[in-house]
């Protein structure tokens, strides 16, 4: 169809070609949930103010908790295959705190680089890092004071000095850190207030009533849109040195529609109300889809390029917390609206939507600041060094 429309010597051709499994399961996750939406409004229509209605009302609500509570109860019988030894439970993060206890404890020691007689513990020298001249005061960390080093690292007197450059990275990345909770923000608000202002508008199109459910599926494949466009506009112009920019550009872009969504909903809330159709709402689904389809990528693209080699494997750990560090922070957003959460009235959503648009904004004009001053590394690089 792709060859049909646009030809076999276009970049989207090319595109589809060669991604043509990954589509293909995209096609039959939508596929599936398109079959879910339908089958459910058809049954929910034939069994509309009957016996038969109620009983399929109990069937959507304890068939999927019954199958919860038996995956649960499944997986607590190999959850034990899952357990490291005590031996091997050390992680990176572990060390990171390591590098603080030490570095206070010797904090009347002076830094390395002022005196020449001081001994720093290299570690395993096949797996160090380019030294830096920022935060000198954690290097004292890395001081030797005894004749038995480790000793010292077991009373967390002593790090290596790869640790205390790991320790320096992730001090480096806090700033860029902190604009990410601004996706966790608008994430959790558009997860529960979108969903709580659609239940109490007009969900009819016609005779039939289409589940909210509908909206949400068009945000996702607006997401998954927008990822293609991605890869087919931006990624692929993006070579050499200039792929370590690609997950800022990805999070600058999602900012942007975090902010035109937020706005978006603002003025849909102050507009309309009970009476109206519930499709007014989706242009702030499209929006929040495409924002979630293309943000996320971006947050777990800057840890796996930035994190230090050894933390690499937790790119996805540090998204996730930094989601819900974000999600808890709008919870403090609504309070301080002075909101009374009335989900029979849109004015008040308003409100938080017009709180939550001024903090996108001011968020995303702290970001640019940063990252545009920010040193950027790849994988390629943080390795080497």
């Amino acid at each position: 169809m792709v060859k049909f429309a646009f030809g076999d010597d276009t970049e989207i051709f090319r595109y589809v070609q060669s991604h043509g499994n990954i589509i293909g399961l995209v096609i039959v996750k939508y596929a599936t949930k398109v079959a879910f939406i339908v089958v459910s409004t058809v049954v929910d229509y034939l069994t509309e103010e009957s016996m038969a209605g109620i009983y399929y009302a109990t069937a959507v609500f304890f068939i999927p908790t019954i199958g919860l509570g038996l995956v649960t109860l499944m997986s607590l019988g190999y959850i034990k295959s899952f357990v490291k030894p005590y031996e091997h439970r050390d992680t990176p993060l572990k060390n990171v705190v390591r590098v603080y206890v030490a570095a206070i404890r010797k904090r009347h020691l002076p830094c390395p680089r002022s005196v020449t007689n001081v001994r720093l513990y290299e570690g395993d020298p096949g797996n160090q890092m380019k030294r830096t001249d920022s935060l000198r005061f954690l290097e004292k960390a890395a001081i030797i004071e005894s004749t038995e080093p480790e000793e010292e690292r077991r009373r967390w007197r002593l790090s290596t000095i790869t640790e205390v450059e790991e320790t320096k990275c992730l001090l480096r990345m806090a700033s860029m850190c902190m604009t990410f909770l601004a996706y966790g923000m608008v994430k959790s608000m558009g997860n529960t207030f979108f969903l709580l202002q659609g239940n109490d508008m007009n969900t009819t199109l016609g005779h039939i009533d289409v589940p909210l459910q509908t909206l949400t599926l068009i945000g996702e494949i607006t997401g998954s849109g927008i990822q293609g466009l991605y890869t087919l506009l931006i990624s692929k112009r993006l070579t050499g040195s200039g792929k370590r920019y690609g997950p800022p550009v990805k999070y600058t872009i999602g900012l942007v529609l975090a902010t035109f969504c937020c706005t978006v909903a603002s003025w849909i809330a102050k507009e309309k109300d009970e009476i109206d159709s519930v499709f007014w709402l989706t242009p702030q689904f499209i929006l929040f889809g495409a924002m979630s389809g293309i943000t996320r990528g971006g947050i777990e693209g800057f840890f796996h390029d930035q994190l230090p080699p050894s933390m690499v494997r937790y790119d996805s750990v540090f998204t996730d917390a930094m989601i819900g560090a974000g999600a808890t922070f709008s919870i403090g957003l609504v309070f301080a609206t002075d909101a009374k959460i009335n989900t029979r009235s849109n004015y008040h959503m308003g409100g938080v939507y017009r709180t939550l648009t001024v903090a996108s904004f001011v968020i995303l004009s702290f970001y640019t600041f940063i990252a545009t001053r920010y040193h950027y590394q790849d994988n390629e690089e943080t390795s080497s060094n």
